[in-house]
């Protein structure tokens, strides 16, 4: 089975280390040690999404007045975790958050930690019913097109659209009905030479999970793009 959390490693942990080390670790009021710098990355690379936040992330951290107790305590599996899981919370309400306040796409942008538990605490996940889950009827239909089930991962199933399909009307339309169910702005589902397009250069994967307002999430590696349904790249 493949994994989500191997894919996104390949992509967006590669060479971030020594980026983040360069960048982090050292003297300074806003600097850590190695070994703060090291917790954090064990971490963080063990949960799929502080992938694309690892750096935002620790630019919080150390610009907050308690940088050390957060640090040396390891709290940052009380906050992010067992406290309201608040970057949970803002990947959910990404859309309200910049709504509200445009600045705040950057995650950077709140300053500390506290700042941005405060602000993200004030939104709800909202509008899930655009969100996709498939059935066991779906999957047997998905199959029957070369559309292959890879499990599930944090609650997300993942699906395989495999470069084979290139070409297969059937396979297309019946991505569009099931998957896209014409809540998507994928380009691959508005027209079937998009679909072959990406599919010429390598397989598609799409993430579903009912309970996620913006998914279905599709992830194409030669491309590099992971988009989530409104076609916005998320990485």
């Amino acid at each position: 089975m493949i994994s989500l959390k191997l894919i996104l490693e390949q992509i967006l942990f590669e060479d971030k280390y020594s980026e983040n080390q360069k960048q982090f670790v050292g003297e300074g009021p806003k600097k850590i040690t190695q070994q703060q710098f090291d917790n954090f990355w064990n971490f963080a690379k063990d949960q799929i999404k502080y992938y694309k936040y690892i750096g935002p992330l620790l630019s919080l951290a150390v610009n907050s007045p308690d940088k050390n107790r957060f640090f040396d305590d390891k709290d940052y599996e009380n906050y992010f975790e067992k406290q309201g899981g608040f970057l949970t919370l803002y990947i959910n309400n990404f859309a309200a958050i910049k709504r509200e306040n445009p600045k705040y796409t950057e995650l950077r942008n709140f300053g500390t930690l506290d700042k941005f538990k405060q602000e993200v605490v004030k939104f709800k996940q909202t509008d899930t019913s655009k969100g996709s889950s498939l059935t066991s009827l779906d999957l047997v239909k998905l199959k029957n097109v070369g559309i292959g089930y890879l499990g599930s991962v944090d609650g997300y199933q993942v699906v395989k659209i495999p470069s084979s399909k290139k070409n297969s009307t059937e396979t297309w339309k019946t991505y569009r009905e099931i998957i896209c169910k014409g809540t998507t702005a994928f380009c691959t589902a508005s027209t079937m030479s998009f679909f072959n397009q990406y599919l010429s250069t390598d397989n598609l994967y799409l993430f579903i999970n009912s309970s996620d307002k913006d998914a279905p999430y599709q992830f194409h590696f030669k491309s590099d793009s992971f988009m989530n349904r409104h076609d916005v790249n998320i990485i």
